[in-house]
């Protein structure tokens, strides 16, 4: 018995492996299907299928992970949408066969049963052929296909019997339909048949695709607060104004354009409470050279002045490192420059990585270091929020825990939830 419990001990510990070896190969930006290219095959009505992957044009390299068909143009074929974790994160695949091949298709509406009549199992005789099609209320790994029954009828000109099993067990005769129609079928009722509408759907083109120099904005949807060590750097004045913690270092050219901007709009910013502190991320040996360049360009900084010079105590960007990681959830190093903008109550709102301009800080300043700005705003797409956003902040304060961070750590501690779960883990 012993032996039988140790051997489901380590089973268990074994799966928890797996799945944490799982989460840091996504976390890492690799592909769960080991770069696989997408693979169709067709169906030869024989018991046996053959490879059309890329004869169907569907071999795409991308990291899939659903597809969902429906006859979005409205000619009678079905058109495949692809979902995938990596770019292009959606494909849309127009289904421009041009073949003489018949069609029906029936969308079903329950009266005692579910209104949706999910379950509803559909069989159709056509041509010598019986065929039989489910509604289901889901079609694969995160996918959801039309809710429109369509059956492909080849050459048959003609549909003999059409039988429906609603999920309630009753059972309903149609008889003969006309072929390359469209019918709604409300339970008990007769199949009306409704327009084949080719300009049902929304006009698709391909996004554009602007250019990109490197620079990302990312705005939290709940405001982190910052720790112990990181306020010091922020200094102690209570005077309501937003900081900016701008990441530089002497040798990075974008980083000294950025400064010398940000010091030329100066009285802006100061004028919009917005306080700089120009973190330097140079070598020891290289923090002089970088204090020389920023008094000489910038000028010198003073206990008066909203634009300051610090430079970070030991460790002190391994706290840093920690909390960008938490914020993206995913690995991999972050380059100069980089600016956290923190509202006066210590709450970290943006991160930006790459240069910034200064009209976009005074903006944001404004809207999300004096104001808050509700969830539901915060995300580049609208829509409503119907949970409040929960950040693993058990993992966090571990993993500064690691890095030798302990007061930072104790800090997250104190701010987790007394019996972390799963559930409370979401960020």
């Amino acid at each position: 018995m012993a032996d039988t419990r140790e051997t489901a001990k380590q089973q268990t510990r074994d799966y928890v492996k797996g799945w944490a070896a799982m989460t840091a190969l996504m976390h890492q930006g690799k592909s769960w299907s080991g770069n696989e290219r997408n693979c169709s095959y067709l169906n030869l009505a024989d018991g046996s299928f053959v490879d059309v992957s890329s004869l169907g044009g569907l071999d795409f390299p991308d990291d899939g992970r659903s597809l969902a068909v429906s006859d979005w143009d409205g000619d009678g074929d079905l058109d495949v949408w692809l979902k995938n974790r990596t770019g292009p994160q959606l494909r849309f695949l127009r289904n421009n066969q041009q073949t003489d091949h018949r069609f029906i298709a029936l969308k079903l509406k329950g009266k005692t049963c579910n209104r949706d009549a999910v379950g509803a199992k559909v069989t159709v005789e056509a041509g010598g052929r019986t065929m039989t099609r489910t509604l289901l209320a889901g079609e694969g790994y995160l996918a959801q296909s039309s809710k429109w029954l369509h059956f492909g009828l080849g050459e048959a000109d003609a549909v003999s019997r059409v039988e429906i099993t609603w999920p309630d067990g009753a059972r309903q005769e149609l008889g003969a339909l006309v072929v390359n129609r469209r019918y709604h079928v409300e339970q008990y009722g007769r199949a009306v048949s409704v327009p084949n509408n080719r300009s049902m759907a929304s006009p698709i083109k391909p996004a554009d695709v602007p250019d990109h120099d490197g620079a990302a904005r990312i705005v939290l949807k709940v405001p982190l607060p910052m720790p112990p060590d990181i306020r010091r750097v922020l200094g102690d004045r209570n005077d309501g104004s937003v900081k900016l913690l701008n990441l530089w270092a002497h040798w990075c050219r974008p980083c000294r354009e950025e400064l010398s901007l940000l010091m030329e709009r100066q009285a802006e910013l100061t004028k919009a409470g917005l306080e700089v502190i120009a973190l330097n991320l140079d070598k020891p040996e290289d923090q002089k050279n970088a204090k020389t360049w920023f008094q000489k360009t910038l000028g010198s900084p003073s206990a008066t002045t909203r634009f300051t010079l610090a430079v970070p105590e030991a460790g002190f960007v391994e706290s840093l490192d920690s909390i960008f990681h938490h914020v993206r959830d995913k690995e991999g190093n972050w380059s100069l420059p980089t600016s956290f903008l923190i509202d006066p109550q210590g709450g970290l709102q943006i991160i930006y990585l790459g240069p910034v301009s200064v009209d976009r800080l005074l903006t944001d300043a404004q809207s999300y270091g004096r104001n808050a700005i509700r969830a539901h705003l915060r995300g580049p797409y609208p829509g409503r929020w119907y949970f409040r956003m929960l950040r693993n902040l058990p993992d966090l304060a571990s993993d500064l825990a690691a890095r030798g961070r302990k007061q930072d750590a104790a800090f997250y501690e104190r701010l987790s939830p007394p019996a972390a779960n799963d559930t409370n883990r979401r960020r």
